[in-house]
């Protein structure tokens, strides 16, 4: 029989052994917590040190082969607006120095994309295609830099500008001079545009888009070139009239009668080309050359039917109505057949016909310098055109309303003729060009050569 003493006896006796399994985790606890902690960096194993190398690498590789892309971007743009520049402030005295800025700029791109760098990212799948074809870009840019813009820079400089417009007239001479210098720098543009042409087209949009728009800039160049020198510059003696006197038509259309080609044709004028000079003549009223004897008697089988036969319109086809075609080219050939039919015709070959409307002639005063009427009238740059369609119908009579036109194309005429400089045959080029766009201006020439730069 147990006592009350030896059951507490035993109660106290299991107490030790219960303490001491308690205290056991809290001893690990601060054990742990007495434990220092490894730095982050050595709890990561040798291969994550590799992968970290690696990518350090190829991230400061990646940055560096886009750094040098964009230096080699940089510097062909800068070689562009080193020639841009020159044309815009008209260095032509210092050619040297705009061939040595670009030389400068097209040479630093080469260096880049035929350095050592550049060279291993020529062996890398996925990129070296491209980075191969850039590498050529910059090469045949460069080639062109040193070897052919200096040929062209010399046979500028081999000639006389001054000789070129002297009293009045244009002299072919001093061009048609340079003729063999000016077809071996032709002949470096060509070679070269060759071994543009025949770099290979890469896998990668930006590249491919940069070379084919590169391809398109230098094919044009070098197709107006070849052109230039194998057919527009010995023409050149023929087209200025010295070896016989060239005739346009000049046709004066009046917006207010709209036409497929511009407008209604009010009057008719002419300009003169004879050993360089150019002459604009009177303009005659419209009626000169229409009437039941003088018309355009070759319209197509369609257009007869169609403008005469039965259509709504019933046209006569004299010169008012022969620009009711879109086509220029069967303006000048109905122009042409009405003009045989006239005085001035029977005497003189018409080489080619000038469609223009008061824009032009507005246009014309803008580039060249405000014109001063006989009555004190000062026509500019923006009024000629409102003026030319409204105020001689309303202020003068009807016998000179006709060649109000003509009296402001001779003043522009003159006015260039006896100022000819590069900064405003430049800006006219500009012009011309929106008008012709515009359908305000349009040229055709009966000579096949001529033909086409219009």
């Amino acid at each position: 029989m147990t006592s009350h003493d030896d059951q507490e006896q035993r109660g106290q006796g299991t107490h030790p052994e219960a303490e001491f399994g308690n205290t056991v985790p809290s001893q690990n606890a601060v054990v742990a917590e007495t434990t220092p902690h490894k730095p982050w960096y050595r709890r990561i194993r040798w291969w994550g040190w590799v992968l970290i190398v690696l990518s350090a690498i190829l991230v400061v590789f990646a940055g560096t082969v886009g750094t040098q892309a964009l230096l080699v971007k940089h510097h062909e743009e800068a070689a562009i607006a080193v020639v841009k520049d020159a044309v815009k402030k008209q260095r032509l005295n210092d050619l040297d120095g705009v061939v040595a800025d670009m030389q400068k700029q097209t040479r630093a791109a080469r260096d880049i994309t035929n350095g050592p760098l550049w060279s291993f990212t020529e062996k890398l799948p996925g990129i070296k295609g491209s980075m191969r074809v850039v590498r050529m870009m910059t090469d045949v840019v460069d080639d062109i830099a040193q070897d052919t813009a200096p040929k062209f820079a010399d046979v500028v400089q081999s000639v006389d500008v001054k000789s070129i417009y002297r009293n009045g007239s244009i002299n072919a001479e001093p061009i048609v001079k340079a003729l063999p210098e000016l077809e071996t720098a032709a002949q470096s543009l060509q070679r070269y545009t060759e071994e543009f042409d025949r770099i290979p087209t890469p896998r990668i949009g930006i590249v491919a888009n940069a070379l084919n728009s590169s391809r398109g800039m230098l094919d044009r160049a070098d197709y107006y070139m070849q052109a230039a020198v194998d057919e527009y510059i010995p023409n050149l003696p023929t087209w200025l009239g010295y070896e016989g006197k060239q005739t346009y038509a000049i046709l004066a259309m009046t917006p207010g009668e709209m036409r497929a080609s511009g407008g209604l044709i009010g009057a008719v004028g002419t300009v003169t080309i004879t050993d360089g000079k150019i002459e604009i003549g009177d303009f005659e009223a419209n009626m000169k050359f229409a009437g039941d004897n003088i018309t355009a008697r070759n319209l197509s089988e369609d257009e007869n039917r169609l403008y005469r036969e039965e259509g709504p319109m019933n046209l006569n086809y004299d010169v008012r109505d022969i620009a009711n075609s879109p086509d220029t080219v069967r303006v000048a050939d109905y122009f042409r057949a009405i003009w045989n039919q006239t005085e001035i015709g029977k005497d003189t070959e018409l080489n080619g016909i000038v469609l223009a409307d008061p824009l032009m002639v507005q246009s014309l005063v803008k580039v060249l310098g405000d014109v001063t009427l006989p009555n004190g009238t000062v026509l500019t740059g923006t009024n000629t055109a409102d003026f030319l369609v409204n105020t001689p119908y309303k202020d003068y009579p009807a016998e000179e309303t006709d060649a109000m036109f003509g009296t402001v194309a001779k003043a522009c005429v003159q006015r260039l003729m006896g100022d000819l400089d590069a900064g405003k045959m430049a800006k006219l080029a500009s012009e011309m060009l929106t008008l012709a766009h515009n359908r305000h201006l349009a040229v055709y020439s009966f000579d096949p050569t001529m033909q086409q730069i219009f």
